[in-house]
């Protein structure tokens, strides 16, 4: 077996059966939640070209593109 890094760890699985104890902490690891985070909440858009003011509403008019005012 080739290792790609100095750091390996080898899987425990190949050489132990897991207990249904152990399969309950990894379950209970990995679904554990984090905090909310105000990146979380992303303004999205469902329509592509949004003017958030008249000179970005100015800007898609100059170019002939399709826009809705946001403002």
């Amino acid at each position: 077996m080739t290792k790609e890094s100095q750091y390996y760890v080898p899987n425990v699985t190949d050489k132990y059966d897991l207990t249904p104890e152990a399969y309950l902490e990894i379950y209970r690891m990995v679904n554990r939640r984090r905090p909310w985070d105000p990146s979380d909440s992303v303004k999205h858009h469902f329509f592509e070209n949004i003017a958030e003011n008249p000179a970005e509403a100015a800007m898609y008019k100059a170019c002939g593109e399709y826009f809705i005012k946001g403002y």
